[in-house]
């Protein structure tokens, strides 16, 4: 049986981990000590729900955030790593142009990669469309995810190589949010429910 690993897409991509319907609030602390944030490992920055950027998303303070990832990634020289998140903290502080950009840079990586298993560029591409304000090219990515084929012997796993039990295919539930939720803006858009 073919066991394909999704350690960084599903728990990275999942919109509970930064998403708010919170509103910003100006007498939030969106401070954070550098050094030990550049300390962590990849994992504990980016997977624990209570350090790393994460805590800021949650705080509603996506362009400390967005900094932050963008700072850990040039610090850990992992250029490819986080990019799905940096351009989520971009788009939900508001600056689509930077947040598309990065998207842009990060669908390239994935249609070079050749290995898309499990329709991952049209979440990429649909998260992008919803950022460039393209209904169209939104809808197109959401079909063809729908109708991308699960391969035989496939197994959803979790950052820790843990089975999940999640519906296939992975984030067409977020990308057809998006599509529902279209005209709001990108904070809101990914709230409870996606």
């Amino acid at each position: 049986m073919q066991t394909v690993f999704l350690v960084v897409f599903l728990i990275l991509s999942s919109p509970q981990s930064w998403s708010t319907d919170k509103p910003i609030d100006n007498d939030v602390d969106c401070s954070y000590n550098l050094t030990n944030q550049l300390a962590l490992s990849l994992n504990e920055f980016d997977q624990d729900f209570k350090g790393g950027w994460r805590v800021l998303s949650e705080k509603g303070c996506f362009s400390e955030a967005a900094d932050l990832i963008a700072l850990y990634r040039e610090e850990n020289l992992k250029p490819n790593s986080l990019l799905f998140h940096e351009a989520q903290m971009r788009a939900s502080a508001g600056d689509y142009t930077t947040a598309s950009q990065l998207m842009t840079e990060r669908i390239k990586q994935d249609k070079d990669s050749k290995q898309d298993h499990f329709g991952g560029s049209y979440y990429l591409d649909a998260t992008l469309a919803f950022f460039v304000r393209d209904h169209k090219a939104l809808i197109a990515a959401r079909k063809a995810l729908e109708n991308h084929p699960k391969p035989e012997g496939f197994v959803l796993t979790d950052h820790l190589g843990n089975v999940v039990d999640r519906p296939w295919p992975p984030n067409l539930k977020v990308v057809k949010c998006l599509e529902a939720r279209f005209d709001l803006p990108c904070n809101e858009a990914y709230g409870v429910g996606c």
